[in-house]
């Protein structure tokens, strides 16, 4: 199911469809939440507030009462849900995003080097994947790499604590998955959607949850990327690449309104951290995801003005 949802591109190309979905949640939601909330754990609130990024990034366009919303879906984000990182994360920078195209100013330095940061944005985690495969430079490990620790004082930690707060728990995860791959001969065309990847480090937990069946292989992992390339090999992997570039390339160099743009740069950010972490789940996270990418596809999206799209906006949260 969570690999079927990019089919969803092919509902939401529709703006009134688009339109539809989200009006609907944001008249119900709050109010299911009040009755949910006694039973949610710390990392459901993140994920459950997910599409009021939409909103943070269009900041200058809600009404006094929807930013007021807004601010406080990232502050119960930030505290209640502070156990989910990465949708702490997404808020953060969707709300960084949303507040620099409402100051004149840096709306205006962003939208003149867009284009650089497109490409920028589009190779840079390529580029660091092969520094760290060459053993030239490890950005997940830049604690070790740079030595931060000796020289800051706010990256040190006790021997009680768990490690310096850049610890690295991605490098193991990436050697595990890529090795699994070529000693089962899987990286071209991937291990398909039944398996998982070989792992020492979690094999023998998954084995005692599941009596054995699945063999020391774990079905997924923390990192999205690492998990398309377990399940679709070299082939699925440049693919699903191609779904983000080609998205927000047509959002960034072919649309008549910037609207659009601080979605592809949303989206761009999006591709950069599913080389960090970025669970790969049938929920609303991932959908509204999809409906961002479905949006920079849409020609009918791409052709509005600035005033029609904010028009269909505020139209949404009426």
């Amino acid at each position: 199911m969570v690999f079927l949802m990019p089919l969803s591109i092919y509902v939401f190309i529709d703006p009134a469809r688009v339109n539809m979905v989200l009006k609907v949640w944001f008249k119900k939601a709050l109010i299911l939440l009040l009755c949910l909330s006694p039973f949610i754990y710390s990392d459901a609130w993140g994920n459950y507030l997910t599409p009021f990024c939409f909103c943070a990034l269009f900041y200058k366009l809600l009404p006094k009462k929807w930013k007021i919303i807004t601010i406080l879906a990232f502050v119960v984000t930030f505290t209640l849900g502070w156990a989910s990182r990465s949708c702490t994360i997404r808020f953060s920078v969707a709300l960084i995003i949303g507040l620099l195209f409402t100051y004149k100013y840096s709306r205006i330095i962003l939208l003149k080097y867009l284009k650089i940061v497109f490409f920028v944005f589009s190779f840079l985690p390529i580029i660091f994947f092969v520094l760290a495969v060459t053993d030239t430079f490890n950005i997940l490990n830049i604690d070790e790499e740079l030595s931060l620790s000796q020289k800051y004082e706010i990256f040190k930690s006790d021997k009680e604590t768990s490690g310096s707060a850049l610890y690295d728990t991605r490098t193991l995860i990436y050697a595990e998955v890529l090795g699994s791959a070529i000693n089962n001969n899987y990286v071209i065309q991937g291990h398909s959607l039944a398996r998982g990847y070989q792992s020492l480090m979690f094999g023998d937990a998954v084995d005692e949850a599941m009596g054995g069946m699945l063999k020391g292989e774990r079905p997924g992992s923390e990192t999205c990327i690492l998990n398309v390339f377990t399940y679709m090999g070299g082939i699925g992997l440049f693919l699903y690449m191609l779904i983000f570039l080609k998205s927000s390339y047509l959002a960034i160099f072919n649309s008549n309104n910037n609207y659009i743009k601080i979605i592809a740069l949303f989206v761009l950010f999006r591709w950069i951290y599913s080389w960090i972490e970025e669970f790969t789940l049938f929920n609303i996270t991932y959908l509204i995801l999809w409906i961002m990418i479905s949006m920079c596809f849409s020609p009918y999206f791409r052709s509005m003005t600035n005033v029609e799209f904010k028009c269909w906006f505020k139209s949404m949260l009426k």
